[in-house]
Parts: structure tokens; sequence; C-alpha cells
């Protein structure tokens, strides 16, 4: 197998006759030297002219394993989403050289120009092309392509059996049924056979090279941070009721401190410990998504969306939950007031509050409390009915942690520390100043906030005994 160059009319690979190809049209570009063609590629055709992405497969010597849970939420989000749907191009790379059959030239500049034709991909050529970045997009795209046909098609053949048959108005009812959702999958179809997807292929890689660029990717694909991310959101419910918290309640909207720093960090996953800003976005988010879903419960894309439906509820009572914490402790008082001079950096120095982790675990046992029967048991998700005997029970759970929550020297040592009462517990490490935040830790405080609340006590109770350090 060879590469020829002929009369300007694109490289040329030499395959033996019976070789399948697929013409693609696309252009020729140079990309840090490297000839590299640009194509688009409809999502109904990704299945034959892409690699086949094995879900769940053993990792290949070129790529990583497929997550299917990734790949399902992608398949979800192309059928769901409609004309606001987005995919990043996907990256492919290939140790051979592909037809290119030149039809043109557009000229950039005095320098530069770019060559636009059809490209033919071999499609009987193992590793012909190999992803580079966008496994999961393409096996995501494969996926609700692949199921839409097979649920088009049972339709289609459950709507031709009733009409053969005589009908009654029940089966009339269930044609009608029918024949909308054939309407909307056929919608769906058209959209498959529509929509492309940018594919950007660079040739003649050796695997080795192939192996050195995935490893860049993954190395630089950092992300944005969870604040940046809510900041940006204008999707998920948790997002958009955290922004209208912090415009809203005048413990985080607007600035603090002789700076005049954001009394909330938009741009950081945690305020900095020497700033005045009290918290981040991301925190204020936490607390939201667990009075809404409970801290027992991990958000997921679906409770989010059914969420927005509840999202002035919800933004009422993150609202209250605020207002409690500026009610019954003084330090949250200090900061809420304008010329108080009190910040977030002398906040984190002193109060236990400060952690985001007992901010979440104090929101978990709000939603307990406040939603929850007298008895304790579970309520519907999202059913979020305010009960003032619970909102009372929070109040006075602040007031009575209110002398346990100062950090400062406690011992002859003269350092700082948490009270003695919260180190003879397994909820912090050794030396930590802040619970420990893994989901496990986070559940266990929740509970113990939780059942301080409903005994109207706190460093009592079956929960607390569980969590005693062994002699303490």
């Amino acid at each position: 197998m060879s590469a020829d160059s002929t009369n300007n009319q694109g490289f040329v690979i030499q395959v033996p006759a019976y070789q399948k190809v697929a013409p693609v049209g696309g252009q020729i570009v140079r990309i840090h030297g490297r000839k590299t063609f640009v194509t688009m590629m409809k999502v109904s055709s990704l299945k034959d002219l892409m690699p086949e992405v094995k879900v769940g497969a053993i990792p290949s010597e070129t790529n990583r394993e497929v997550n299917e849970k990734r790949v399902a939420e992608l398949a979800e989000y192309y059928t769901r989403i409609g004309d606001r749907v987005i995919i990043p191009p996907i990256l492919a790379d290939t140790h051979l050289d592909f037809e290119f059959q030149k039809g043109g030239e557009m000229q950039l500049d005095g320098q530069n120009s770019v060559e636009v034709g059809i490209l033919q991909i071999p499609l009987a050529v193992d590793d012909a092309l190999i992803i580079l970045d966008g496994q999961h997009r393409v096996a995501g795209l494969v996926k609700a392509y692949r199921e839409t046909v097979a649920k088009l098609a049972n339709l289609q053949d459950e709507r031709d059996r009733l009409m053969d048959q005589e009908q009654d108005p029940m089966q009339i009812q269930r044609l009608r049924d029918l024949n909308t959702q054939i309407t909307t999958f056929e919608a769906l179809m058209e959209r498959f056979n529509r929509d492309t997807v940018t594919v950007e292929i660079r040739t003649n890689t050796p695997k080795e090279l192939h192996k050195e660029w995935f490893v860049t990717i993954a190395d630089n694909a950092k992300g944005i941070n969870k604040s940046e991310r809510a900041r940006l959101d204008t999707i998920n419910m948790s997002s958009l009721a955290a922004k209208q918290v912090c415009d809203k309640h005048p413990l985080l909207a607007g600035n603090i401190g002789e700076s005049g720093q954001p009394r909330i960090d938009f741009r950081n996953n945690m305020a900095k410990k020497t700033s005045d800003t009290i918290y981040s976005l991301d925190n204020v988010r936490n607390v939201v998504k667990n009075i809404a879903f409970s801290a027992a419960k991990k958000e997921t894309a679906k409770m989010e969306r059914e969420a927005v439906k509840k999202i002035d509820d919800i933004e009422s009572e993150s609202m209250k939950f605020f207002d409690a914490l500026v009610s019954a402790v003084p330090k949250y008082s200090k900061l809420a007031q304008i010329t108080s001079g009190y910040t977030g950096a002398k906040f984190r120095k002193e109060s236990l509050y400060a952690s985001p982790t007992m901010l979440r675990a104090l929101a978990g046992a709000y939603h307990e409390l406040v939603f929850g029967s007298a008895d304790g048991k579970k309520v519907s998700p999202l059913e979020l009915k305010h009960n003032k005997n619970g909102f009372d029970q929070f109040t006075k759970l602040l007031n009575n942690l209110n002398e346990y929550m100062d950090l400062k020297v406690y011992g002859s040592d003269g350092e700082i520390d948490i009270h003695p009462k919260w180190r003879q517990t397994t909820l912090f490490r050794e030396s930590g100043l802040a619970p420990q935040s893994g989901f496990q830790d986070l559940a266990k405080l929740v509970d113990l906030l939780t059942e301080w609340g409903r005994l109207g006590e706190v460093f009592v109770g079956k929960v607390y005994g569980s969590i005693k350090k062994p002699g303490a």
C-alpha cells in the first residue's frame, strides 16, 4: 500500500480493487506543517464512516475505556435538546493518506490557500481512522441514531398491525397516539440526516505520535470549574436559583470589605482564604441542591429539569435558609451588615460555620426538618411544603450550635482548634478544622444535625452516639 501525488489532484492511496471507500466533501489544510482533512459528516453516517466505538470494551492501546453513562447522557442530550444542540468537532488521525479529488482552491492571502474537493474514506482498511478526541461523542450519537431507528420501526409495525384489524374506539385512540409518536421520531430522523459534525483528520500519523497527542489532550483538557459552570448555566435549576439568591439576599449580594470585593466568588470553586469574599457560587449552588433534593440524593439532569417547575419555591426556601442564618448566628448577622467591617477572611479564621461542608450539611438538615414529617419519614422528591414547626426547629438548632462553632484556642498548646466536643467525633480528621466532605461523611453530619433539630438539644442522641470516638 502506497501513496502517490498526481498532477495536484490530491494524494491517492493505492488499494486493492475490492476495497470500498466513502466520498465526503472536505478541504485540505495544513496544521503545524501536517496535512489535515477537514470534513463534515452527517450524524446518520457516523456509524459507517467512523471507527466503531464499543462501550465497556477493554481499552485499546490507542484510547481509553468508553464510559456507558457518558455515552447514554450524550445520546439523551442530542435527542432532547433539538436545535439548541452543540457538538464540538471530533479529532481523528490516520497512518495513511486518503484519496482527495480536488475540485477547487480558495486563496486566503498571498501565501495561504485551501483546497476543496471530495475526500475518499477507506472502509475496509483496519485502523484507517483512529479517534483522537471524541469517542464518547461518536458513540453517543450513533446510539441515539440506532435507538431512534429501532423505535420508529417498532411504532410503524404496531401501526400497520392495528390498521389490518377491525378497529374499536380504543384502537382508534391508540392509532392516533402512534401517529403522533411516529411524527416525532420521523422529525428526529430528519435531524440525523441533516445535522453534521465536523471531523478533523490528521494524516501520516504514526501510532506512537497518536498516543503522545492523546496524552497531551487529556492533560490539558481542564474544563471550567464548578462556579464558572454555574455562572454560565442557563438550564439547570440549581444554578439558576443560586444566582437569583446571590443577587437578592443581603448576606450574599453586592460587595464587602474596604477593598469592595464581591460577597460571592462567581469564578472559583472556593473563596480564597485571604479574600473578603464569603462563599463561592458553587457553595451556594450546593445549598440550593440540598434544600431542593436533600443531601441524600445526588442530583441528575432529569431531577434538575423537573425542579425547574418548582424554582420559585426553591428560591424562596433558599432565601429563608439564609434568613435563618443571619437571624440566629451573630457572625452571619455581622457579615450581612454593610458597615460592620467583618469579612469572609475573618469569618473563616473564627467560625466553623464558614466551612462549605458545614453549610451544605445545614442545608440538608433544613430540607429534612422543614419539608419532612415530625416522625422523620421521608417525603416525595420536590414535595416542598414549608413546615413552620420544622423551620422553628432549624432556627433553634442554630441557636444551640452557636457556642460550639467558634474556632479558637481551647487547650494549653496555644493552637486554634474546633470545640473539644467536635474533636471527640469521627467527623473530623485528626487536625482538621472543617468536617470531612465525603458523601458518607456529609450524610452522617446531616443526620446528626437533623436529629439535634428534632430533639432540641445538641451533642445528644443515637446518631451522636454512633460517631463518638471510643472513650470520648
